[in-house]
């Protein structure tokens, strides 16, 4: 995964650091195989940002009782939401 560091004005330097695994309690560097398929992880993880905060909106709107919702569990025309 690149670092960068900030070394004057605009203008940056990239290291790119190891990433680590514990093998049998010992810490061993990723391999560059290894290190593409994370680097792959993480932009899967990133470019789904969008969508994850979409689904956890839905779910919060879902969960809201409404007063539509109230008057129709109280006059028996709410499709069993209550239920499920």
């Amino acid at each position: 995964m690149p670092v960068l560091f900030k070394v004057g004005g605009s203008h940056y330097l990239e290291l790119k650091m190891p990433r680590y695994r514990i093998e049998r309690g010992k810490q061993v560097a990723f391999s560059e195989a290894e290190e593409t398929a994370r680097d792959a992880e993480e932009k899967a993880w990133a470019d789904s940002k969008a969508t994850r905060d979409i689904k956890k909106t839905i779910k919060e709107l879902e969960a809201e009782v409404t007063p539509r919702r109230l008057r129709e569990a109280i006059l028996g025309t709410d499709s069993d939401w209550l239920k499920k």
